[in-house]
């Protein structure tokens, strides 16, 4: 679970810019991080490729929090 979570928190850092000790589960992509709409589909095709699944639009649209996008990704496994 501690690797789900770093490669996450990775690859959300690679996308929006934040350092990865800035940003925690509760980190709010939107508010905290600053992530738009095409900053979400990055993270979703870096994810894809990475964890080689398929994420629906409708699926990342859930997504608030890091720990929503972590605990999705470990629902996929």
């Amino acid at each position: 679970m501690e690797d789900l979570k770093e490669k996450v928190i990775e690859i959300i850092s690679e996308v929006s810019g934040v350092r990865i000790v800035d940003i925690e589960p509760k980190s709010k992509l939107y508010d905290n991080l600053n992530i738009d709409s095409l900053d979400i589909i990055d993270v979703v095709l870096e994810l894809e490729e990475y964890y080689v699944i398929a994420i629906e639009d409708s699926d990342a649209d859930k997504w608030k929090t890091v720990q929503d996008v972590i605990n999705f990704i470990k629902s996929q496994e």
